[in-house]
């Protein structure tokens, strides 16, 4: 599954209906994204086709609270060769989070030494010896320059991949894939970040069912992560939906029930 294939699906997935409450339980094929590719009986829901979910409704997130997610699934025959990924996404209470808006490559701050155009391939800092060039590394503007990571999670992030980096004389040319597609004047704090993975697989991204009901749980603990971390809420999480991806082998279906997102007890 690529990564560019899940930000378009998330992107329809995230922004439906926000639910104020300390549970979000998807239990109907109409609380998914998709669910018109499952059916419903005596509270189970099977495919019977590899395919992506998302829960419609999002949960309000207080990171200074602990919350559970859970789910039971299991194939309908042989062992082994179903799998689910398993986790949730997180978002501000505008916009989903992806990795590169919070993944930050240590050490790269700088500036821009000329003005950035959102047409423009080569982008011009004072400093990036610590910089890597890769189909994952992306140019952030506007970052907060005190090295205290208030600006996370930062949505300037340039369209397309670090493709190079030539050292001149008295700047480094950092060269896209693409054209950049943010507009800057010279002297605005940058530096690198790096795109990933964007649901947050906290119960893992490759279990194997077999016919017995098979539970998923992970716990959250209070406070966030400035990185795509998949057991800690995202800095800047605020809301949550559910994700799940099943890969269902031919000629069989995966089930899955109790899916749930909650709120937990203070532990004082």
């Amino acid at each position: 599954m690529k990564i560019t294939s899940l930000m378009q699906l998330t992107a329809a997935a995230t922004f439906a209906f926000t639910l104020s409450g300390a549970e979000l339980a998807p239990a109907k094929p109409a609380d998914f994204l998709f669910g018109n590719r499952l059916t419903e009986k005596d509270g189970v829901l099977s495919v019977s086709k590899s395919s992506d979910f998302y829960s419609k409704n999002r949960l309000d997130i207080n990171t200074a609270k602990r919350y559970r997610l859970s789910g039971e699934f299991r194939q309908t025959a042989g062992n082994g060769t179903g799998i689910v990924k398993f986790g949730v996404i997180p978002s501000t209470s505008q916009r989903q989070i992806i990795p590169a808006s919070i993944n930050v490559c240590p050490g790269t701050e700088t500036e821009l030494t000329a003005d950035c155009k959102s047409t423009d391939t080569v982008i011009k800092v004072k400093d990036a010896s610590k910089w890597s060039s890769t189909a994952l590394d992306r140019v952030v503007f506007d970052v907060d320059p005190s090295g205290k990571m208030r600006d996370l999670p930062n949505f300037n992030i340039s369209k397309s991949a670090v493709k190079s980096i030539v050292k001149k004389a008295d700047h480094y040319e950092i060269t896209l894939a693409a054209p950049c597609g943010n507009n800057f004047a010279a002297g605005t704090p940058v530096r690198e970040q790096r795109i990933g993975w964007i649901a947050m697989f906290c119960c893992g991204a490759n279990n194997k069912l077999t016919t017995q009901w098979k539970k998923l749980s992970h716990t959250f603990e209070t406070g966030t992560v400035a990185k795509d971390n998949i057991f800690r809420w995202w800095q800047g999480t605020e809301k949550a939906c559910v994700y799940m991806y099943l890969n269902v082998p031919a000629g069989q279906s995966i089930e899955f029930r109790n899916i749930k997102l909650e709120e937990l007890p203070d532990t004082k």
